[in-house]
This record gives structure tokens, C-alpha cells and sequence, in this order.
């Protein structure tokens, strides 16, 4: 079966047999190489990116200058109360 090219708005997509999905370049520069799901919707299919709150969260300290280290000891200070 060949390839069908889909038109949404200006932008047009191709599909293929082998679970394939080609995206425009400035599609795939703005998901950066995240992983993303494909949902269907009344009006269409909706292309989401998939968010892992570790991954989102990890680095969020860095600023507040807090340590494994720092951690151990808050967690022995509240043993001592």
C-alpha cells in the first residue's frame, strides 16, 4: 500500500505502513526529540507531547544551592527532635 499525504492547514503530513509518521523540520525542532502521543479527537488527531514529571522536575534545585548531603543532615536533625 503506498504512502497517503494528508493536507492540515498548510502543512501536509505523510504516513506509511511502517508506523511512520513524517513531520515537518520546525514541528520536530519544537518537540526536541521528546516522545509524543497521538490522541484522537473529535476535530482530528492531536499530536501531544508525553511529560515525565522526573524528567521535568530533575535540576529544579540547583539554584537553592540544596545537596544530598545538606538532605542527610535535615534528616538527622529531625530524628534528633
Amino acid at each position: 500500500m503506498s504512502p497517503t499525504t494528508r493536507t492540515t492547514g498548510s502543512v501536509k503530513l505523510r504516513t506509511t505502513m511502517e508506523d511512520q509518521l513524517n513531520l515537518p523540520e520546525e514541528v520536530v525542532k519544537k518537540l526536541k526529540s521528546r516522545k509524543v502521543e497521538l490522541i484522537e479527537v473529535k476535530e482530528g488527531i492531536l499530536l501531544r507531547p508525553v511529560v515525565d514529571p522526573i524528567k521535568e522536575a530533575r535540576g529544579f534545585l540547583k539554584a537553592k544551592q540544596f545537596s544530598t548531603q545538606r538532605y542527610f543532615q535535615m534528616k538527622k536533625e529531625e530524628k534528633k527532635l
